[in-house]
């Protein structure tokens, strides 16, 4: 077993960026046998208050508090990280402090199973930050607004932090009604009531009651499939408990797993078949 220890240093950014450094930290910590200091969650975001949106992301609320004697440690700990980089395999590294940062190539960096990262985050947060499973089988669909480039009219995504149109989310919603008219429609976006109306005017579609943005996280991974963003969260959201999941034509360069499509009428026919009912 290595000795040392291994610590994600976030940068300013959503949390579903956040994942992919903290989950490798956990992730190499478990495999080396390193102790694995907690991030730094709390930030001071000022956007999120300038844009109205409903999720300040206020991250620290979410995981359980370090006790002052961790928070010295990582503050230490990232300090002597400074110019370090991080290897590309945890394998190779000696020194006493690993740096673990940014996305990398997404879920490829990964060596365990989705199960074991999906326990992880369950067992890291406070009581009552995820709320219990929903029992009847449901459709969700991820509609990012707040942050990103609004919606164009094209049929192709071609960069990130772009919004998929609404009435992508509309029409593919009414497929998945035509071969499985007894799921609920499970809204989880950052957009207002206004904004998601003609998704929210469609029967039995409603806006998620998640309290926080990784409960919400939650209500895609438990769903019978997802109707997705070109955004990292909702690629977590398939990625945690294997849900397939639907995308605009370009909206897939995360590849959490193979039950990803860009819809078509033909891959829409083998999202429809995955769809777990």
């Amino acid at each position: 077993m290595s000795a040392g220890v291994v610590v994600a240093d976030l940068n300013r950014a959503g949390l579903g960026n956040y994942l992919f450094p903290w989950l490798r930290s956990a992730e190499i910590a478990h495999l080396s046998g390193r102790e694995l200091l907690p991030p730094q969650w709390q930030r001071v975001r000022v956007g999120p208050y300038l844009r109205r949106e409903p999720d300040k992301r206020n991250y620290g609320r979410l995981f359980a508090r370090a006790s002052a004697g961790t928070m010295w440690q990582r503050r230490r700990a990232l300090r002597a990280a400074r110019g370090i980089e991080e290897p590309e395999s945890w394998r190779d590294f000696a020194g006493e402090v690993l740096p673990v940062r940014g996305m990398r190539d997404y879920f490829a960096s990964f060596e365990l199973d989705p199960e074991w990262h999906a326990g992880f985050v369950r067992s890291s947060v406070r009581p009552g930050v995820i709320s219990a499973r929903r029992e009847r089988p449901y459709l969700a669909a991820h509609v990012r607004l707040g942050d990103f480039q609004p919606a164009t009219p094209s049929e192709r995504l071609e960069s990130n932090n772009t919004s998929t149109p609404l009435e992508w989310f509309v029409r593919w919603t009414s497929a998945v009604r035509a071969v499985a008219p007894e799921l609920d429609v499970v809204i989880c976006s950052d957009g207002t009531d206004a904004e998601l109306a003609p998704l929210l005017r469609l029967d039995r579609t409603f806006r998620a009651p998640a309290r926080n943005a990784l409960d919400d996280m939650m209500v895609l991974a438990w769903s019978a499939g997802i109707l997705g963003s070109r955004s990292t969260f909702s690629a977590w959201g398939a990625f945690f408990d294997g849900a397939p999941m639907l995308v605009q034509p370009g909206g897939d360069p995360y590849r959490p797993h193979a039950a990803v499509f860009e819809s078509s009428p033909e891959r829409f026919e083998e999202f429809a078949q995955r769809l777990r009912r």
